[in-house]
C-alpha cells in the first residue's frame, strides 16, 4: 500500500496518519519491506494540456461540463482497489497526487478510449 508523506527535519510526516495507522494495525507482528521514492508532481504544461484539450474536447462533444468529464475519466481510469473488511472497494485517485509519468499514462488511456469508444480525437500537445 502506498502512503504519501513529506520529509521535514529528517522525519517522515504522513499526510493521512489515520489511514496509515489502520493499515499498520493489520500488519501487527508481520515482517515488511518499506520503499521510499521521491514524488515528482506533474508539470504545469501537462496540467494545462489535460484541462484545455484532453478534458475539454470530449466534454464538448458529449455535452458535459469539464469537471463532470474529469470525474468520469478518473472513475474509469484513475482508481485502485483496496481490501476493506474482506470486501474490495474502488478508491478514486486525485490527479493532483500523481506523478508526471502516471499522468501521461492516464492521458494515453483517455485518448485511446475517446477515439475507440466515442469517436473523439484528442490531438497530442504539439499538434
Amino acid at each position: 500500500m502506498k502512503h504519501s508523506a513529506k520529509i521535514l527535519h529528517n522525519q517522515i510526516i504522513f499526510t493521512d496518519k489515520y489511514r496509515l495507522d489502520d493499515y499498520l494495525k493489520e500488519l501487527e507482528g508481520e515482517s515488511v519491506v518499506i520503499s521510499i521514492t521521491k514524488n515528482i508532481p506533474r508539470s504545469i504544461n501537462l496540467n494545462k494540456y489535460y484541462w484545455s484539450v484532453v478534458v475539454t474536447l470530449p466534454a464538448k462533444a458529449l455535452g458535459y461540463e469539464k469537471e463532470e468529464m474529469h470525474k468520469v475519466f478518473k472513475e474509469k481510469f484513475l482508481y485502485k482497489k483496496d481490501l476493506l473488511d474482506g470486501e474490495w472497494i474502488k478508491i478514486i485517485r486525485s490527479t493532483t497526487k500523481i506523478s508526471s509519468k502516471e499522468m501521461i499514462t492516464y492521458i494515453d488511456q483517455i485518448k485511446r478510449f475517446c477515439i475507440e469508444e466515442l469517436g473523439v480525437y484528442i490531438p497530442d500537445p504539439h499538434e
